[in-house]
């Protein structure tokens, strides 16, 4: 069942809370969705012949999380800037496994991460968005439950 795209636009997208993840176009089966750069970052341009499915409903941090309610609540204001929001500390850091490191973005911290809870079973699995390579826009969605070798 196609998702109902100007209702999901409307509340994401047009509403501000879209981050620009790209999950909405990754899950859509019918690869006619695509992501467009904006001012405000990457946005996502639902096509009408979409085949995303109810998923997107329970995954999207857009959709799920009123990030202006957020914001006022927690931190009693608003970001400066949506595409960081409120940057309280900055730590950096990369994964100790150089095989993981060398093969992901920015040092490996989130696959290590996300591989750790998988080992621990503190997760089932999680949903990965990866860049598209040659086209960074065509990003492929998976839904990792193994861990990489840490």
């Amino acid at each position: 069942m196609p998702l109902p795209e100007k209702a999901f636009l409307d509340k994401v997208v047009t509403g501000g809370t879209c981050n620009g993840c790209g999950l909405c176009v990754g899950i859509d089966k019918s690869g006619k969705s695509a992501m467009r750069e904006t001012p405000d970052g990457p946005r996502p341009v639902i096509h009408q012949e979409n085949e995303i499915p109810e998923l997107i409903f329970g995954s999207c941090a857009g959709y799920k999380i009123d990030y202006p309610k957020l914001y006022r609540e927690f931190f009693g204001r608003y970001p400066e800037s949506w595409l960081t929001g409120i940057i309280s500390n900055v730590y950096t850091g990369y994964c100790t496994d150089e095989e993981v490191r060398r093969n992901s973005s920015s040092g490996g911290v989130l696959t290590a991460t996300l591989s750790y809870l998988l080992e621990k079973k503190r997760i089932d699995a999680a949903i990965v968005v990866t860049q598209g390579i040659p086209e960074p826009e065509k990003a492929s969605v998976n839904i990792e439950s193994t861990p990489k070798s840490r």
